[in-house]
C-alpha cells in the first residue's frame, strides 16, 4: 500500500474522499487505507459481490468515534442477494504492515444468518440455492477431451418473426461450456444464425417438413444430442403446435420446454416425461399452465411452482426469486436485479441449463446451476456497467468469467 498511494490516480479511483481525508490526517496513511481496502475484500466475501463492484466507489469505510462503519452505494446494494442484505458489521485490526478486516452480515426474521436456512419472501421453508451448492454441481472436464465430451444440444424454435430466441439459447449453451449446438428451424432463422453465431450447426426447413421427416431428423441426431430445447421463438401457428406434440412424443432424452412450447402444452399439444424434462416458464407462461392470472403466480410463486410440478412435471419458475421444484425438492435462486429483465434473457438461460444437462447433470440440478450462474452473470454485469441498457447476448458472454471465478 505504501507504493500504491504514491499514485494519486490509484488513491482517488479506489477510495472515497472521506477515507482519503481521514487517512492522510494520520501519521501513517497507508495503514488506514490498507484497512479500508481489506474491509472491501471482507465485504465481498460475505455478500457474494464481485470485488470490481466494491473497489471503485461502491463500498467505503466511514470512520466514527466508536467504530468504523461500512457504507454501500446504490449501485452495489441492488446486486446483493436478498439473503445477504442485512446490516454489515465491520471490525478492522492491524498487525505491523498487515491489515485484517472481518465483516459479518446481520440476519433477520426473513433471512436468518445461516445461508442454507434462509428463505424467500412468502414461505418460511424453502431454502436458497447457494454459491457453495453451485460450485459442488459445476461439471469438471478433463484437459484431454474433444467437443463431443462436452455434450450436444439441439434447439427446435424460431420463426421469421422471432429469429433471435433460439440463437441466444445456443449462445448461452456454448458460453456455458456446451460442445456443439444444433439449430432446427425455419430457413430464414438458419440464415440469420450463420452470421450471428457461425459456431452453430443449422438444419433448415422445419415448418416445411412433414412429421415423418422431422422424426427421422431427430433419430439421425439422437446419438450426438444429449439435451433438446423446445419452444423459444417457435410461435403459435397451427404447425408449431403440431411440431410440439410430435417432438414431446418421440424425443427420448433430456428435454427443456420453454417459450411457445409452454403455450402449446397448456393447449393440450404434447406431454411431459417427468424423469427427463423440465419446464421453464415465466409468470405469464405459468399462468397459462395453471389457467390463472399472472398476479396469482407473482403473489405466491412457491406454491405455484408446486402446482405446476404436480400437474405437469419439474419446473423452473423464473422471476427475481426463481423457484425450482421437482415435487420432492424445492429451492430458490435469488438474484433480484433488473439487469436480467431484458428481451432474450430467458432464452440464454435455457441454453445454460442445456449445457449442464448435456454435460451429464439431471435436469433438476441443471436448472438450479443454470439459474444461479445466469443470475450471477447478470449481477456482475450490473455491478460493472449499471442495471440498464444491457443485451441478453452480453449476459451469455459473461458466463465464462463467472464459471472461472467459481473454479478459483
Amino acid at each position: 500500500m505504501k507504493r500504491a498511494i504514491r499514485s494519486n490516480h490509484f488513491v482517488e479511483r479506489v477510495f472515497h474522499p472521506s477515507e482519503i481525508e481521514y487517512a492522510f490526517s494520520k501519521a501513517a496513511p497507508e495503514v488506514h487505507l490498507a484497512g479500508s481496502f481489506a474491509a472491501r475484500e471482507a465485504f465481498c466475501k460475505a455478500s457474494s459481490v464481485a470485488m470490481y463492484s466494491a473497489a471503485f466507489g461502491g463500498v467505503w469505510v466511514e470512520r466514527t468515534d466508536s467504530a468504523p462503519l461500512l457504507k454501500i452505494s446504490d449501485k452495489v446494494s441492488y446486486i446483493i442477494p436478498p439473503c445477504k442484505q442485512g446490516v454489515p458489521h465491520l471490525s478492522i485490526t492491524h498487525d505491523g504492515d498487515y491489515a485484517i478486516a472481518i465483516v459479518a452480515i446481520e440476519g433477520n426474521k426473513a433471512y436468518p444468518a445461516y445461508p442454507d436456512e434462509k428463505t424467500v419472501p412468502g414461505d418460511s421453508q424453502i431454502p436458497i440455492f447457494s454459491e457453495t451448492h453451485a460450485k459442488e454441481l459445476l461439471p469438471v472436464f478433463s484437459h484431454i477431451m474433444h467437443k463431443g465430451n462436452r455434450g450436444g444440444m439441439m434447439i427446435i424454435g424460431g420463426n421469421p418473426v422471432f429469429r433471435g430466441a433460439p440463437l441466444l439459447s445456443i449462445r448461452g449453451f456454448l458460453r456455458a461450456g456446451g460442445g456443439y449446438g444444433v439449430l432446427f428451424s425455419d430457413e430464414s432463422v438458419c440464415q440469420a444464425c450463420s452470421s450471428f453465431l457461425p459456431e452453430a450447426i443449422t438444419l433448415g426447413g422445419l415448418f416445411d417438413c412433414d412429421d415423418r421427416v422431422i422424426a427421422k431428423s431427430l433419430t439421425r441426431w439422437e446419438e450426438k444430442i444429449d439435451c433438446l430445447v423446445l419452444g423459444p421463438g417457435l410461435g403459435r401457428s397451427e404447425r408449431a403446435g403440431e411440431i410440439c406434440s410430435l417432438v414431446t412424443d418421440v424425443w427420448p432424452k433430456k428435454l427443456i420446454i420453454d417459450g411457445a412450447a409452454l403455450f402449446w402444452l397448456a393447449e393440450g399439444k404434447g406431454r411431459v416425461d417427468r424423469e427427463r424434462t423440465i419446464l421453464t416458464p415465466h409468470e405469464g407462461e405459468a399462468a397459462l399452465l395453471l389457467n390463472v392470472g399472472a398476479g396469482d403466480i407473482r403473489n405466491d410463486p412457491i406454491s405455484s411452482a408446486r402446482r405446476i410440478t404436480d400437474q405437469w412435471g419439474p419446473v423452473l419458475l423464473k422471476g427475481a426469486g426463481s423457484v425450482i421444484d421437482d415435487g420432492q425438492r424445492a429451492l430458490a435462486v435469488a438474484f433480484p436485479n433488473r439487469t436480467l429483465a431484458v428481451t432474450g434473457s430467458g432464452d440464454v438461460l435455457c441454453g445454460i441449463i442445456a449445457a449442464f444437462a448435456a454435460a451429464g447433470l439431471p435436469v433438476f440440478e441443471s436448472g438450479l446451476l443454470g439459474s444461479w450462474i445466469h443470475g450471477k452473470a447478470g449481477a456482475v454485469l450490473g455491478g460493472k456497467r449499471g442495471p440498464d441498457g444491457l443485451l441478453a447476448r452480453e449476459i451469455a458472454d459473461e458466463i465464462p468469467k463467472v464459471m472461472q471465478e467459481m473454479k478459483n
